[in-house]
């Protein structure tokens, strides 16, 4: 078996096998292959037999939607034909299966769709924001003419494949207007649901009035989900649908502000609160550029270590020298006087000399100096303790402190305190 038939063999493995492949429904389109399988209908491939065109076909389970169904909200099907703009997936017709059930014609987007693409990583900033605000036009264009979505999620994004050179829409918003085909009342008597539970508005999760807001809580919620690449309130349907009841999502907090207010508004608990489609679509826009997460430099440690800067008094030894050891200070020794002296000018070092010469020379008339000037002081010192004993009478004259001097120099000293106590 040559290598090109054992991947054809692989090929059919992995495709799915059902039994309308290869049938003609409506009398006019032919099945090739099915695209996928939801809890309201299936999906296939098929190529019009009339025009030369191939088209995508849903056909919903006959419990929920039948040809009568169809009939019966003619009207709708018509305003939902009627809608044209680039971020929707073109409706080209209603009709019925020959055992009775409801089929749409819609467009054939080649590409995947957001859930399959966020299945493989989280997306870039710039491609969510890009992605957003194709949806968020369509949402805008779809809303001003009285149309809700109420099922905004990643499975109905789709993600057109294209190279980077052609001008088409980089999404488009599939399924828009279901729950105006569908009977409600039968699908809640079914179990199924109009809106996937993990990205329902809160005002879906009580069952309240659903409006345009509704939407945008959605398109919040598959936004924040692109960036991070996590579910904001994963858990069964019960558990995700009243998690955003208590609580409001986690935004990371390295979040750019300008994404984080955006998601934060989107995801309003109010209704009233959360910006247009428009609004958002123009804010998405204008944050195309912006990262939304802030960037983290790697090559910066976390704790520097600055170098120790060296001081006037640090001396930088050459590591290769041995340390010499200190001689002892003493008279005789000549080496350091010179060093403390070397900054000294020489005519002030001259006359520090020469009064040192005179101290060796004449030490009584030194002595006989220091003497006079202690005396001064004393005396002064007397005087001062006189003036405060008649300034506060009352109060015990205090007895002054002396310091304690020994030898000759003391006994003077004792002789003159002596003399002037009061």
């Amino acid at each position: 078996m040559t290598g090109v038939e054992q991947a054809a063999q692989a090929e059919q493995r992995v495709q799915p096998v059902d039994e309308r492949v290869g049938s003609l429904v409506a009398g006019r389109y032919l099945v090739e292959r099915l695209i996928g399988r939801g809890g309201m209908a299936t999906v296939y491939e098929a190529a019009d037999q009339q025009l030369p065109r191939r088209v995508a076909l849903k056909i919903f389970k006959p419990e929920l939607a039948d040809g009568d169904d169809m009939r019966r909200h003619e009207a709708e099907v018509a305003l939902l034909a009627s809608l044209n703009h680039p971020g929707l997936v073109t409706l080209y017709d209603a009709s019925t299966t020959e055992d009775g059930g409801a089929v749409l014609i819609l467009e054939l987007v080649q590409g995947d769709d957001l859930r399959q693409t966020m299945d493989d990583r989280p997306l870039p900033g710039e491609e969510v924001a890009v992605i957003g605000a194709a949806v968020a036009d369509a949402l805008s264009y779809s809303h001003d003419r009285g149309i809700v979505h109420r099922d905004v999620k990643p499975g109905n994004i789709l993600v057109p494949a294209h190279d980077g050179t052609d001008t088409a829409p980089r999404a488009k918003l599939a399924d828009f207007g279901i729950a105006r085909l569908v009977d409600e009342t039968r699908v809640t008597a079914t179990g199924a649901v109009l809106g996937t539970a993990h990205y329902l508005s809160p005002e879906q999760a009580v069952g309240g009035e659903v409006g345009a807001a509704s939407d945008m809580y959605s398109l919040g919620l598959v936004l924040l989900e692109a960036l991070t690449g996590e579910r904001t309130f994963p858990g069964t349907g019960v558990e995700s649908a009243a998690a955003r009841l208590a609580r409001d999502p986690f935004l990371p907090p390295d979040m750019s502000p300008e994404w984080n207010g955006l998601i934060r508004a989107l995801t309003a608990r109010e209704p009233g609160d959360r910006p247009t489609a428009r609004e958002a679509a123009e804010r998405l826009r204008s944050i195309a550029s912006i990262p939304a997460f802030r960037p983290v430099d790697e090559s910066l440690d976390a704790t520097r270590v600055l170098p120790a800067l060296a001081t006037a008094a640090t001396e930088v030894m050459n590591a290769d020298e041995p340390t010499a050891a200190m001689s002892r200070p003493g008279a005789g020794d000549a080496t350091r006087a010179p060093d403390r002296a070397a900054g000294i000018p020489s005519d002030r070092r001259s006359r520090i000399d020469a009064r040192i010469e005179v101290l060796k020379t004449r030490p009584i008339a030194v002595a006989v100096t220091i003497l006079a000037a202690i005396a001064l002081v004393l005396v002064g010192y007397g005087a001062s303790t006189a003036i405060a004993s008649l300034v506060f009478a009352d109060a015990p004259p205090a007895e002054p402190a002396y310091p304690a001097v020994e030898g000759v120099l003391g006994e003077h000293l004792e002789q003159l305190q002596r003399s002037v106590a009061p």
